[in-house]
């Protein structure tokens, strides 16, 4: 774009008038303010064309989002780079992700538990670095189940005790998850650190596995409450919504 070159030479012209000003420099002035002088003239007669040619451009690939070409280039890119999309545009899952076209609003939303991620880049190659970026910290985040339920049985020995108050363990009674979760991330520091939605999928990789801990018995329960639960989705897409957990001592 020529527009871009003459505000380069415009910048360039700037920093040495500035400099011959600051030193005193009468000849590098001189030049220098003739070169200022016309780059501005070249940028004034520039800029109204290219911005135009901008907005023409950008309108007809604002209209190029709604094609089934548009649609097809998307998801062999998101193929491409490895991303087990299903469903259809504009409506995708991503397990445990969820990937969301909104033409109408002009952005793009992935939906990760109850939060919702935006952008509004539509190129699809800024697209799938953006998803691919986030679905990957998550899905190949390192994940020990014998620590995280260890970790479980710390936080829900504390929570039980404050929920029941009791100076002892009552094993076999629910504790909330949301309790559990804020006593794990005293442990982890912040939240920011360990945020819920990996909280919330680090229950869904557990329950991929055997829910029995040094001989202790995981049990999960559920809420009609909304407000109360969590949603997991695995990597099939099957959802459930948690409220709670059980752990029963060995050999219960």
């Amino acid at each position: 774009m020529e527009l871009v070159g003459h505000l380069r030479n415009v910048s360039k012209s700037l920093t040495k008038l500035e400099k011959a000003h600051a030193e005193w420099n009468f000849g590098a002035f001189e030049k220098s303010s003739r070169a200022f002088r016309q780059g501005m003239h070249q940028v004034g007669e520039e800029w109204e064309r290219s911005l135009s040619e901008i907005e023409r451009d950008l309108s007809e690939k604002s209209q190029f989002i709604d094609t089934v070409a548009y649609k097809e280039q998307l998801e062999r890119s998101l193929q491409a780079a490895g991303l087990p999309i299903k469903g259809e545009y504009p409506r995708y899952e991503l397990p445990p992700f969820k990937l969301e076209i909104d033409i109408k609003g002009r952005r793009i939303r992935l939906i990760f538990g109850r939060r919702a991620e935006t952008t509004s880049s539509f190129l699809p190659e800024v697209v799938v670095r953006w998803v691919g970026a986030r679905y990957k910290r998550v899905v190949e985040s390192p994940f020990d189940a014998e620590r995280f339920g260890s970790d479980l049985l710390a936080a829900y020995e504390v929570a039980n005790r404050l929920t029941y108050r009791t100076e002892k363990v009552l094993w076999g009674r629910a504790v909330s998850l949301m309790e559990l979760y804020s006593l794990l991330t005293l442990r982890h520091g912040t939240r920011k650190e360990y945020s819920k939605n990996v909280f919330t999928y680090d229950l869904t990789r557990l329950r991929q596995g055997p829910l029995l801990f040094d001989g202790r018995r995981y049990e999960f329960g559920y809420s009609r409450e909304v407000g109360r639960t969590l949603l997991l989705r695995d990597q099939s897409g099957r959802e459930e919504r948690l409220s709670s957990l059980t752990i029963y001592d060995r050999g219960s």
